[in-house]
């Protein structure tokens, strides 16, 4: 019973109200944990308002900083002996710091640029031969991504595709010439390109023939894949950013805690039933595919294969097969993530809250499962208040004896039959049969060594007492002679006379 009203209190620790999900702006559409628990529209306002505010103080300072100066300078003019511009060598330096100062930027990465390579050549060898320049290659996947989006295009109205592929060009075009911009920059400007593409689906004459909001909105899943594609190696896990270290801590958090079991969580998930170990390797497979996608919607629609097949595991795992709550959904996608342990996760959904539309992450389906797993990671990696011996009903020491590696003697054979699953429970069935027919051949073996040592001994003890009656009885043994069989009888002239041959007459 105590065990009981532990678990429920877990319950409790895991559970997430539904309200808490939403944004705490109190728009309506779904808050993010990556945005503070704002919704996209929120943040971006409240973070360009705060950038508004820092930007002005900044101003202000700066301001009063050269007001001091100022004041400074006209109470104490400096000497002409050392003013910058009097000194010809000093202006010199200046200008060499200022160069140097802007190429540093730039320098480190150029350093490992394939563009950037550069070699020492004579002049005559320089007007001869003029070096070639590197392009580079266009991906497989971003190669697709082209195709499909014109093949998307050619179906358009004239007017209508010209204006698209144009707008496209451009807004790449304005990519390509800011590089040097800062990952919050590029992603500011992705999210500004799709509201006015948004704003130009609704108003401009070129697409007055297209009334329905799927349609607009499938002429925006498409630019998005096209551009989100072409642009994925330059966004995702980019060096300016800490992802790459997110993403290891997170990983090796997820691997530390893999002893966790669906009953520890509360989990309503029986792996023992096939259909639901089937439902359980789908959802599975589902979220670690999603750092093979590279447009946002299709790592999005990984999300919600998983969050699926998750939800019909715990229906089947139910005695009645009622549908799963809410209240069922978290605890079973935190036991799934641990399980699966996706590669570089913290990337893939600050990508996806970076880069992807508004539309799909604020409200629906999607966001929805988005936003739950947003919550499940963030659980997770929180070791105060997320994933902790409290939360699992368990005391510091079971946990961190669980932490170590070490195993509970009591809880070891139950803790290994539930985490695996049938397939691996059969062979493990097999493994000891296997031993135990080796045991039972080993035994059987012993045996018969032992069997045909007392045969040997029982041979030498038979021939040892036949030999010592040889020793101690004398036998006369005669030879017998051979004879017919009827001597006795030839002898004593009984036997008839033998028959002779004669001749037959007609």
């Amino acid at each position: 019973m105590e065990r009981n009203a532990s678990q429920s209190n877990s319950r409790r620790g895991i559970h997430v109200d539904q309200s808490e999900l939403m944004c705490k702006n109190g728009c309506g559409f779904y808050g993010n944990s990556q945005w503070q628990g704002y919704c996209s529209k929120c943040w971006r306002d409240i973070y360009t308002q705060n950038q508004q505010k820092l930007q002005q103080q900044i101003d202000l300072d700066h301001e009063y900083a050269m007001k001091l100066q100022k004041e400074e300078d006209n109470q104490h003019p400096p000497p002409e002996s050392i003013i910058p511009s009097s000194n010809p060598s000093f202006k010199q330096f200046e200008d060499k710091r200022v160069h140097t100062k802007g190429f540093r930027g730039r320098g480190f990465k150029k350093f490992f640029s394939p563009s950037s390579e550069q070699t020492t050549v004579s002049p005559l060898v320089a007007k001869t031969k003029s070096p070639p320049t590197r392009k580079r290659q266009q991906s497989f996947e971003s190669k697709r991504a082209s195709k499909d989006f014109v093949d998307f295009i050619v179906a358009f109205q004239e007017p209508a595709a010209k204006d698209v592929l144009k707008k496209c060009k451009e807004f790449m075009d304005k990519l390509v010439s800011n590089k040097e911009n800062s990952i919050d920059e590029k992603s500011d400007m992705v999210q500004d390109f799709y509201q006015v593409m948004a704003e130009r689906l609704m108003s401009h004459p070129n697409f007055k023939s297209y009334t329905y909001e799927e349609d607009r909105n499938k002429i925006m899943d498409n630019i998005e894949k096209f551009i989100m594609t072409r642009i994925y190696r330059d966004v995702f896990c980019n060096d300016q950013t800490d992802d790459e270290i997110e993403d290891l801590k997170v990983q090796t958090r997820i691997r530390n805690l893999h002893w966790i079991t669906a009953a520890m969580l509360d989990a309503n998930v029986d792996t023992s039933k096939p259909f639901v170990s089937e439902c359980a390797d789908k959802a599975i497979t589902a979220i670690i595919e999603m750092d093979s996608k590279r447009a946002p919607q299709d790592k999005l629609t990984c999300v919600t294969r998983c969050s699926k097949s998750v939800f019909e595991a715990i229906r089947h795992s139910k005695p009645d097969d009622t549908p799963a709550s809410a209240d069922d959904y978290l605890p079973a996608l935190i036991y799934i993530i641990l399980k699966a342990n996706p590669p570089l996760l913290k990337s893939n959904i600050r990508y996806i809250t970076r880069f992807s539309n508004p539309i799909h992450i604020m409200s629906g389906e999607d966001a929805y499962y988005f936003t739950n797993l947003c919550c499940a990671v963030s659980f997770i990696e929180n070791e105060e208040t997320g994933l902790n011996a409290s939360s699992l009903s368990l005391t510091e020491i079971e946990f961190g004896a669980y932490m170590r590696g070490e195993m509970p003697t009591s809880e070891k054979s139950e803790l290994k039959e539930r985490e695996l699953c049938a397939g691996l429970q059969l062979m493990y069935k097999n493994l000891n049969d296997l031993a135990s027919l080796h045991e039972r051949t080993d035994r059987l073996f012993d045996e018969a060594m032992q069997m045909k040592k007392g045969i040997q001994r029982h041979s030498l003890h038979v021939k040892e007492q036949v030999e010592k009656m040889l020793d101690e009885t004398a036998i006369d043994i005669r030879s017998r002679s051979s004879s017919a069989l009827d001597e006795d009888l030839f002898d004593a002239g009984l036997l008839p006379p033998p028959l002779l041959p004669t001749v037959a007459h007609r």
